[in-house]
């Protein structure tokens, strides 16, 4: 028996020594220090498991999200709870002639439809992996809500209304592995370039009524949980549904596929 517990012992002695050998790191939430060069981004990136009120503590409020749009400011966030509504029609309304970025294509386009003042989001548009706890709405009656840069939604969370209509995507747009709890509208919008919305998880009511894309889409393996409404759409390249789940209907009527 002695023999059996010294061998025990020595046995405990290694284990321990291989531990403190090799030490478990276990990650705590918090926030990663903004990279050099990004005076001109809104940058918030978040690391490690969150608790509940940790999540809070580095939430980003929706005004101080306007606030760096309103600056021009790109936007980066990762792994970020959002609060409050970011309503933004809030942002100002500007003259198209006052951009001479924007395309004489585009602004034929606009113009033909009678839109010659905008709301503008010039640079990236990038909220990954993260959870809006309000909505995130343009909130348009009328006119048009430009985004020139990429936009990136991809495994974010929507947990209440998104109401991206009247937008027009100018660059390429990722929503995927997203997942939007209500309504997901993107009635009238606009995309010149490739768009992503495959494995999204639309929620109670889908709407992209007289939407518009000029490049690829695809919702491959898309859930739609609710009516999925895509009524005179007109998908001008290829429109890739493959392995889409619709749940509670869906209808194209008037929609155009020329991919």
């Amino acid at each position: 028996m002695r023999l059996w517990g010294g061998k025990y012992c020595l046995l405990l002695g290694l284990l321990l020594g291989l531990l403190g050998l090799f030490p478990i790191h276990v990650e705590a939430c918090r926030l990663l220090p903004a990279p050099p060069g990004s005076e001109n981004i809104f940058w918030v990136h978040v690391e490690g498991p969150c608790l509940p009120e940790e999540e809070k503590a580095l939430a980003v409020k929706g005004a101080d999200l306007l606030q760096a749009l309103e600056e021009g400011k790109r936007i980066d966030l990762d792994r970020v709870l959002v609060v409050d509504n970011v309503m933004l029609d809030l942002l100002p309304l500007q003259a198209l002639s006052e951009h001479p970025t924007i395309s004489p294509a585009l602004k034929k386009r606009l113009e033909q439809q009678g839109i010659t003042a905008v709301r503008l989001i010039p640079g990236t548009f990038s909220i990954r992996h993260s959870r809006f706890e309000n909505v995130l709405a343009t909130n348009l009656t009328e006119g048009a809500l430009l985004m020139l840069g990429p936009v990136d939604f991809t495994g974010t969370v929507f947990q209440q209304s998104l109401d991206l209509s009247k937008t027009v995507f100018v660059g390429p747009v990722r929503f995927s592995n997203a997942r939007v709890d209500f309504e997901g509208f993107f009635i009238g919008s606009q995309f010149a370039q490739g768009v992503d919305f495959s494995q999204v998880i639309f929620g109670t009511h889908s709407r992209f009524h007289q939407a518009q894309f000029r490049d690829r889409v695809t919702f491959a393996d898309a859930h739609f949980n609710g009516v999925a409404e895509f009524l005179e759409v007109g998908f001008h390249q290829a429109a890739d549904f493959s392995r889409s789940v619709f749940s509670s209907g869906t209808g194209f009527s008037g929609s155009v596929f020329k991919g």
